[in-house]
């Protein structure tokens, strides 16, 4: 964190799995403030963007240390889904040190990493690391990609 990289984690675990994970890695603090996305909560393009207004409203004033956003592959799906709502989106993400992204398809999990080499200026160099064919298409689409062979076998290194 003190050096100003920003995590992104891209993970098919459950919202509260991936906030679980999120608190014992530490990339989640206790007193962080960490909004959540996702399309059960806003069903529909208005709501989505109200919420990330919201949000953004919400976090203004705070250090980047102290502000993380989770969104679930559904809410990604309406996000990604709208070019408005996909910069908003990503004004409020560039703000945050952390952004978890659960429920992630491996589309979508490329699609992230080219929102952030399409969308962050000056543009960032992009690290994705993986460890199954899911995480293939992310590795890809990322500057500098590890497959990493482990407990999913070696979908990701070959």
């Amino acid at each position: 964190r003190e050096a100003g990289i920003n995590l992104w984690v891209l993970t098919g675990d459950k919202l509260e799995t991936a906030r679980n994970i999120g608190f014992s890695a530490k990339v989640l603090v206790a007193g962080m403030s960490i909004a959540t996305f996702d399309r059960e909560a806003t069903s529909t393009t208005a709501s989505m963007t109200a919420m990330l207004d919201r949000e953004a409203d919400r976090f203004r004033g705070l250090e980047i240390q102290q502000k993380a956003i989770m969104v679930t592959g559904a809410g990604l799906e309406l996000i990604l889904g709208d070019t408005e709502l996909k910069m908003r989106f990503l004004a409020v993400a560039k703000e945050c040190s952390v952004v978890i992204a659960c429920r992630v398809s491996p589309l979508q999990k490329a699609q992230m990493v080219r929102l952030v080499r399409e969308g962050v200026k000056p543009t960032p160099v992009t690290l994705s690391v993986g460890d199954g064919a899911n995480d293939v298409p992310m590795i890809q689409e990322a500057q500098v990609g590890v497959g990493i062979a482990g407990r999913e076998g070696r979908q990701a290194v070959n």
